[in-house]
């Protein structure tokens, strides 16, 4: 803040450039929340399915 004190043309265009860039990092941290968000649902959606097969119990190195 300090930039908008001053006064120049300079200092204003400094202090758009953080305003600027403090939105920026708003818009991305809303983002990734609601990626988080998703994931987490994604999580317990695939937890709730049941498991019909067994992945292992076979040796997957011989399989071709």
């Amino acid at each position: 803040m300090p930039s908008s004190l001053l006064g120049s043309p300079r200092a204003i265009a400094v202090n758009i450039e953080i305003m600027r860039t403090f939105l920026r990092v708003l818009a991305m941290a809303s983002t990734h929340g609601n990626l988080a968000t998703r994931l987490a649902e994604l999580e317990e959606k695939t937890q709730a399915l049941p498991i019909s097969h067994y992945p292992f119990r076979r040796s997957t190195r011989n399989h071709r």
